[in-house]
């Protein structure tokens, strides 16, 4: 039996385990579901329902005002249909432009001017009021303007003729889309690697690669089942060497791995982008399996390998960086997490070279290699009391 047909072996049976799989399968989407959710964070764009009830031409001025809004996206929409967005929680907020709109800022009044409504206990009133005030308030000045004009004019015994009332109106509005004129000039400082792991992709990679050790655990289960205890045994007595077996049955969980972590950051980042981070991926997943390989290797069974496999997931996670920054007091647990694979990764997502990354992955991979011979030569040597066979 030579290596390649040990690897197929292994493989055909890691597809067909319907748990490992759906491990795989789940880690996967929840690294989409970051990625998803972290784009929606970034747009920071508010759904806001707008029912228009003016019956003068202010009430379609408010809502091209508050359209070119970044932070919002209007809808204008009748009050029926905005109540049902607001509570099917498919839109934040809903104002209504009373009918008299038009006619309280020809009268300079502005108090009163439109209702915001929000459901209970909503944090996003105080984001959408600002703005839509802000719309009002620039409506009401363009009125004001206006009136303050024909007063001076008619002062003087002269009128505002309808054409240049009209390029005055016009002159206003471009004013409001061209923004202030005084223009404030914004240096922004080169990120730090904790800023550069908050871009979406690698939130979606840094997820997947959180969550992956659980798989790799319960993928290498095999070394706890008493049919690879026999397999060992008959194996060792063709020449066959522990480790390369060892080997070879890890070498399947990490092909199925690497490309789901290839079809991961292809979704969500650009293959030039992606390419540059495959010699981090592949360092953390040769740790990943040494790491595994301790695992299974102290746990006597399945059941306490279950247990231990969360836990551990977690923990190296959030040691790592994957999931959340470490906080300043925590320097100590900082600089105990460099013995795992994934401050290796982190440090390779956020730019910055990663010397001990290669040699703590070939530091896992050994212990795991060793943890794994030692505990099939103990199980083995149990055997050989009650199987003449081995």
């Amino acid at each position: 039996m030579n290596a390649y047909a040990l690897f197929v072996c292994r493989l055909k049976a890691s597809l067909r385990d319907f748990a490992s799989m759906a491990i795989l399968f789940l880690c996967v989407a929840g690294a989409l579901l970051a990625h998803w959710h972290g784009e929606q964070r970034q747009q920071g764009r508010l759904t806001l329902a707008l029912v228009n009830e003016d019956t003068g031409r202010m009430g379609a001025r408010l809502a091209d005002i508050l359209s070119e809004e970044e932070t919002l996206s209007v809808r204008v929409i009748s009050a029926e249909a905005a109540e049902r967005l607001l509570m099917q929680d498919r839109a934040q907020c809903v104002a209504r432009i009373p009918a008299d709109f038009s006619e309280r800022l020809q009268r300079r009044e502005f108090r009163s001017s439109a209702v915001l409504t929000v459901s209970s206990g909503s944090a996003y009133a105080s984001a959408v009021s600002e703005p839509l005030v802000n719309a009002i308030m620039k409506l009401w000045f363009e009125q004001r303007t206006i009136y303050n004009m024909d007063s001076f004019l008619l002062e003087r015994g002269l009128a505002l003729a309808p054409e240049r009332k009209q390029t005055l109106e016009a002159d206003m509005e471009r004013i409001w889309r061209e923004g202030p004129l005084i223009r404030v000039e914004n240096i922004t400082l080169a990120p730090s690697p904790s800023a550069a792991m908050k871009e979406p992709a690698s939130i979606a990679l840094c997820w997947f690669a959180a969550l992956i050790p659980f798989y790799f655990t319960v993928n290498s289960g095999w070394l706890l089942r008493d049919s690879f205890r026999s397999l060992t045994g008959r194996i060792r007595r063709t020449g066959f060497s522990s480790p390369a077996l060892f080997l070879t049955q890890s070498a399947a969980g990490f092909v199925l791995v690497a490309g789901c972590f290839a079809l991961v950051g292809l979704l969500t980042m650009s293959a030039g982008a992606f390419t540059e981070l495959v010699p981090g991926i592949l360092l953390y997943c040769v740790g990943c399996v040494g790491i595994a390989l301790t695992l299974c290797s102290l746990c006597r069974n399945f059941t306490a390998l279950l247990l231990v496999a969360p836990t551990f997931t977690l923990a190296a996670a959030v040691l790592s960086g994957l999931l959340m920054q470490l906080p300043e007091w925590a320097g100590v647990w900082a600089a105990l997490s460099n013995i795992l694979p994934g401050r290796g990764l982190y440090e390779a997502f956020a730019g910055v070279p990663g010397a001990l990354a290669p040699l703590v992955a070939l530091a896992w991979v050994t212990a795991g290699l060793l943890s794994a011979y030692l505990s099939q030569r103990r199980n083995n040597s149990k055997r050989e009391l009650t199987d003449p066979i081995l």
